[in-house]
């Protein structure tokens, strides 16, 4: 991570809580989704059908996609137990971030940045 961070230009995706603070120090925009749990439930079991068996890109080889109780759980609870802390964290950087809490916000995002 700390190879990646001395880039001229990278995209860090992930919520990686004990890396949360150096990625945010180092970055010059970050992009916060907040999407509601059954969204990110929903999202989660498709991906596990779609790479069901399978390894995806962005993982490591050999790590077949998983859903089991306690992912679910952390999917399920992943607000209540993190969103606070992310919430002060980008509150207390000197950066440029943006929440975004629907996959439309993230659309109009993209469609305005790429115009």
């Amino acid at each position: 991570l700390k190879n990646l961070l001395r880039e001229d230009s990278y995209i860090i995706e992930g919520n990686y809580n004990r890396t949360l603070d150096l990625r945010l120090e180092e970055c010059d925009f970050a992009i916060y989704l907040d999407f509601n749990r059954l969204t990110c439930l929903f999202s989660v079991i498709k991906r596990y059908f779609q790479y069901k068996n399978k390894t995806r890109d962005d993982i490591t080889a050999g790590c077949n996609e998983a859903l089991d109780k306690e992912f679910i759980k952390y999917v399920w609870f992943f607000n209540k137990n993190h969103k606070k802390n992310y919430y002060h964290k980008l509150k207390n950087i000197d950066k440029d971030y943006i929440i975004l809490k629907n996959r439309r916000e993230v659309h109009n995002f993209l469609k305005k940045i790429t115009e």
